[in-house]
């Protein structure tokens, strides 16, 4: 007659705890024993490396063109879209220790298209000197440069890459806000984009 479940379960129980692998004393292992070796070995920890400090924010020490804004100061410029010329006018608002703050407008209207915020710290960390822009056509070269009788001394900075054409850029970091990237004018392919009309300071509106 077939024994009782209840009294096979207690068995296999028995049995199943009692069987080693070879070579293995069949004795009961302790729980203690067991758990020791059945843990995993803990993988060893990597050092975590400490951040790196923040740079200490030094304006005089800033390599973008923007720490020489001041309030008041402004650009117009005219782009030649393919839809037609269109002309903004841009002009700082605001100069703090670490943002400089500037509006876009239409200078016959007055209508404002809005106003932007830079921060100093973040441009300084994109800025790249012109002078060593990749795919150059030519080294840069500077030349005086005449704009309503304003006397402006411009780096011009040609480039070309296989496939994408070519750019021209005359830049003047020391006179014009980089509203434009201090563009007094820029080409694609030998076609004019967009040109400098005029700049100046609070005092020369």
């Amino acid at each position: 007659m077939p024994r009782p479940l209840a009294l096979l379960v207690p068995a296999t129980l028995a049995a199943t705890l009692l069987t080693g692998c070879p070579g293995e004393s069949s004795a009961v292992k302790a729980p203690a024993e067991a758990t020791a070796q059945a843990a995993p070995t803990a993988p060893a920890k990597t050092p975590v490396k400490a951040p790196e400090p923040a740079k200490p924010f030094v304006r005089e020490e800033l390599k973008t063109p923007w720490k020489l804004a001041k309030k008041g100061d402004w650009a117009v410029y005219t782009m030649h879209l393919p839809s037609g010329d269109k002309t903004f006018r841009f002009e700082v608002t605001d100069v703090a220790e670490r943002t400089v703050t500037f509006v876009r407008s239409d200078p016959k209207t007055g209508k404002s298209y809005g106003e932007e915020t830079v921060d100093l710290a973040k441009e300084d960390e994109r800025y790249t000197d012109p002078r060593s822009y990749d795919a150059l056509d030519g080294e840069p070269t500077t030349q005086p440069y005449e704009l309503k009788g304003k006397q402006l001394e411009v780096l011009v900075v040609k480039r070309k890459k296989e496939g994408f054409g070519s750019t021209e850029l005359w830049l003047a970091e020391q006179d014009v806000r980089p509203f434009m990237q201090c563009a007094v004018k820029s080409l694609k392919n030998d076609k004019l984009e967009s040109e400098l009309v005029d700049f100046g300071s609070a005092d020369s509106k």
